[in-house]
C-alpha cells in the first residue's frame, strides 16, 4: 500500500523551493524591467521623439568670443602642458600617439623628462610669464613615468597648480602622487562596458580602470589629499547608456563627473575630412570609423563653425605645449609632425615663440574653418541640437524606440 503522506513529504519541499525560485526570478525580471525603464528615461532626457518625426533644426547661434588673454603685472598669464613621457600604453584612433610615423613623416621623440629639465623649463617660464597651471600631460600617459610623484613635487615647489590627465589603465605610486600635492586628476573614459570602451580607448581594459578608480578613491582617503578628481566621459554614438552607469560609479566614489561630446583629433585630420580635395593627412579606416561614431557629427559641426571665421585662438595665445625633449609644439590640438615643432623652449624667448605660432600656416587654415569654436565648444546650443538629432537617428536605425 502506497504511503501518500511519505510521498508528499518528499515531493512538496522541492516543489515549494521551485515555486520560490520562480517567484524570485519573476521579481528579478520585474526589477530588471524597472531598471531598463529608468535607464531609458535617463538616457532620453535629451529629447522626445515620435516615429518619422522631422529632425529638429538647430537654432542660429553666434559663438561666444574666444576668451581675452590675461596679463598679470605686464606679463601674459599662460597654461603649460608638458609631456613628461614620450608615449602611451593605449592606441586611441583619434590621438596622434597612435599615428604611424610613415603617415606623417615624423620621427618620434622618445624618452622620459627629468626633474632637471622640468626645473629649467619652470625657471624660464616663471621668469617670462605668469603661470595659471602646469599639466604634466598633453597626448601621452603621465602615470607611466617612474618618477611621476617627484615631478609633481617639482611643480609644487614653485607654488604652482599641478594637474594630470590619465586613462588610468596604470596607477603608479598613487599615494606618493597625491601626497606630493597634486591639485587636479582627470580620468578619461569612453565607456562602462569593454565593448564600448575598447573601440575608442583601444588597448585599454575598463575593468582595470574601474579597479584603479576605486584604489584612487581609497588613496585620497588614506592620504587626506584635497585633489579634485574628475571623471571625464567622452560621448559617442552607442555609449550613452554607459554614461549613466559610469556617472553612478564616479559619484559613489566621491569623484566629480563631466561628460562632453567626443571630438576628432588632431586638427590636421579635421581639416582633411572637411576639405578632402586638399588633405593634410590621409584618413585611414580607423579614422573614418571613429568619425562615424561621433555623436556630434563632424561635418555638420564644422559647417556651423566655418560661418564664423576666427582671428584669435586661446589655444595659440594662452597655452604653451612642450614635448618630452623640451620642444614647443604649435598647440595642444595638433599632431606631433616635425612641421608643428617650433623651437626649443629653453633656447627661445617667449615672445618669439608666440610670433612663430601666429605666423604658422596651419593656424590660418584652422581659423578659416572656425575650428577654435569647435575645439573650445563655443556653440553649445548648436552642437547639442546636432548631436541630439544624430543620436535619435542612430537609435531609430537600431530599432530602439525612444521616449521622453
Amino acid at each position: 500500500m502506497v504511503n501518500i503522506s511519505s510521498i508528499l513529504s518528499w515531493f512538496v519541499p522541492p516543489l515549494r523551493r521551485m515555486q520560490d525560485e520562480q517567484a524570485a526570478l519573476a521579481a528579478d525580471r520585474a526589477k530588471l524591467g524597472r531598471r531598463v525603464d529608468a535607464l531609458e528615461g535617463e538616457l532620453l532626457g535629451f529629447a522626445a521623439r515620435q516615429p518619422k518625426a522631422p529632425p529638429v533644426q538647430p537654432e542660429v547661434e553666434v559663438p561666444t568670443p574666444s576668451p581675452t588673454s590675461v596679463m598679470v603685472g605686464g606679463r601674459p598669464r599662460m597654461t603649460f602642458y608638458i609631456d613628461i613621457i614620450s608615449g602611451c600604453n593605449l592606441r586611441c584612433p583619434s590621438c596622434p600617439v597612435s599615428d604611424k610615423p610613415s603617415r606623417n613623416g615624423t620621427p618620434p621623440v622618445r624618452g622620459l623628462m627629468t626633474k632637471e629639465l622640468l626645473r629649467k623649463i619652470l625657471d624660464k617660464a616663471t621668469a617670462e610669464c605668469s603661470i595659471s597651471s602646469v599639466g604634466l600631460f598633453n597626448w601621452t600617459e603621465p602615470m607611466l613615468h617612474p618618477d611621476v610623484a617627484e615631478l609633481v613635487t617639482t611643480v609644487k615647489s614653485y607654488g604652482l597648480f599641478c594637474s594630470i590627465s590619465s586613462n588610468l589603465n596604470v596607477l603608479r605610486d598613487v599615494d606618493a602622487v597625491l601626497s606630493a600635492g597634486l591639485d587636479w586628476f582627470r580620468v578619461s573614459v569612453s565607456g562602462f562596458t569593454q565593448e564600448n570602451y575598447g573601440h575608442t580607448h583601444r588597448g585599454g581594459d575598463i575593468d582595470v580602470v574601474k579597479a584603479n578608480m576605486r584604489e584612487l578613491a581609497a588613496a585620497r582617503r588614506r592620504t587626506g589629499s584635497k585633489a579634485d578628481i574628475e571623471v571625464f566621459f567622452h560621448r559617442y554614438l552607442g555609449n550613452l547608456d554607459d554614461e549613466v552607469n559610469m556617472r553612478h560609479l564616479a559619484e559613489d566614489l566621491g569623484f566629480r563627473f563631466v561628460a562632453a561630446w567626443a571630438q576628432m583629433m588632431p586638427v590636421e585630420k579635421v581639416l582633411s575630412y572637411v576639405d578632402p580635395d586638399e588633405p593634410l593627412v590621409t584618413l585611414d579606416n580607423d579614422d573614418k570609423a571613429i568619425i562615424e561614431r561621433l555623436a556630434l557629427p563632424l561635418g555638420a559641426a564644422i559647417a556651423a563653425t566655418t560661418a564664423h571665421q576666427e582671428t584669435r585662438c586661446s589655444l595659440q595665445d594662452d597655452y604653451m605645449t612642450i614635448d618630452v625633449a623640451g620642444n614647443v609644439n604649435l598647440c595642444c590640438a595638433v599632431s606631433n609632425r616635425v612641421s608643428n615643432r617650433l623651437a626649443s623652449f629653453l633656447d627661445t624667448p617667449l615672445i618669439d615663440l608666440q610670433q612663430r605660432k601666429a605666423a604658422h600656416t596651419l593656424c590660418g587654415k584652422c581659423m578659416s574653418k572656425g575650428l577654435p569654436i569647435y575645439l573650445e565648444h563655443r556653440m553649445p546650443k548648436t552642437f547639442e541640437a546636432l548631436a541630439r538629432d544624430n543620436i535619435l537617428g542612430f537609435y531609430s536605425r537600431a530599432g530602439t524606440a525612444l521616449r521622453s
